[in-house]
């Protein structure tokens, strides 16, 4: 499989350092199709720190309103919060406050991946989605 071969630091690498937004959307892409792949999949990538680095892109993409890079990073982050057993509480807990922020979005897209993150914060337990409520979303 491509994953023996190495490539999850170099994107990792990519998503937070390259100047070029295109190749930063293509790495996150890349990270998303791993990670959804299965649950082993995703913890290898949350141990890498997949995690800090998609929800920093995330909150750079809104904060200037680049609307396909920041649909395929919150798809990546839906694919990091997803798949069973369930990540470790302590990946879904640091993602909710974004996903919080991506609520106030208006874009079909990005909410539909938004909501999916959520409903897998719901089927994680844990107390995660009451951590969310208790919150204000």
């Amino acid at each position: 499989a491509v994953v023996d071969a190495g490539p999850t630091p170099p994107l990792l690498n990519l998503v937070q350092t390259s100047p070029s937004v295109e190749t930063r959307e293509q790495a996150v892409w890349c990270l998303s199709n791993v990670a959804g792949d299965c649950a082993s999949l995703r913890d290898m990538l949350l141990g890498c720190g997949a995690l800090p680095s998609v929800l920093s892109m995330i909150e750079e993409m809104a904060t200037t309103s680049q609307m396909g890079p920041l649909r395929n990073a919150t798809w990546c982050l839906s694919n990091l919060v997803r798949n069973k057993p369930a990540p470790a509480l302590e990946h879904v807990e640091r993602a909710l406050p974004t996903l919080a922020k991506l609520l106030s979005l208006d874009d079909s897209e990005l909410m539909m991946d938004t909501m999916w993150a959520l409903s897998h914060v719901a089927e994680a337990g844990g107390g995660a989605a009451d951590g969310g409520v208790s919150g204000g979303w």
